[in-house]
């Protein structure tokens, strides 16, 4: 089963998303991790797939850009405060299984307050993540794989080989930054933290990335 499932939306995350997937699946191999558009086999019922998936993880982890908040979903209104959209979806299911939130704020984007989120994801807004940005991403994605090897029960060390896992050789990592990296939390940044990760996203299916938002 995944210990990491990937969230996200495609209007503002998806090549993050995959770039994100890449790394994680490089370093932990292809079975730890959760992207929809790659790990959903064809033929499967995506919806209890999904769900599946996430009540089995340990994080969610819950990519969140400049679109997140604001995009539209399919009844006109904002896509995050509709039940049936597929990331408001998966992180109640998180939720509701105890499984551990980690948000991780895209080239800047602000953290957002509890007050401007659906009481249902509420929640979301009081767990610690992290930040990633383009111009820093070795950093940001090396801090990213460290946590999680820290966290996530079975997941292998930065920089191990995964090739059996993963059936992709692998590239020795560059050193890790150090322990006390900083981390996002409310308005402040505070040093490293542990967490489990899940990654949501969302599901394509006429291709392979997921659409799952349909944003």
């Amino acid at each position: 089963m995944p210990s990491v499932f990937i969230n996200y939306r495609t209007v503002d995350a998806i090549d993050t998303a995959v770039l994100i997937d890449r790394e994680l699946c490089r370093r932990f191999g292809k079975e730890a991790i959760f992207r929809a558009g790659r790990s959903i086999p064809a033929g499967s019922k995506f919806e209890p797939f999904i769900l599946r998936a996430v009540r089995r993880c340990d994080v969610l982890l819950v990519l969140i850009g400049s679109h997140w908040l604001n995009a539209s979903g399919a009844n006109g209104g904002r896509a995050i405060d509709d039940p049936e959209d597929w990331v408001h979806r998966e992180i109640v299911e998180a939720i509701s299984n105890g499984v551990t939130l980690m948000p991780v704020l895209l080239g800047g984007t602000p953290r957002i307050p509890e007050k401007d989120l659906p009481a249902a994801v509420a929640e979301l807004a009081s767990h610690q993540g992290l930040t990633y940005n383009h111009r820093t991403a070795d950093d940001d994605l090396a801090r990213l794989a460290r946590e999680l090897s820290r966290t996530v029960s079975g997941l292998g060390k930065p920089g191990k080989d995964n090739r059996a896992s993963s059936g992709t050789a692998t590239s020795s990592d560059t050193a890790m930054p150090p322990s006390n990296t900083p981390v996002y939390r409310g308005n402040n940044f505070l040093g490293a933290t542990t967490v489990g990760i899940a990654v949501a996203g969302n599901l394509h299916l006429d291709g392979d990335e997921p659409d799952d938002d349909h944003a």
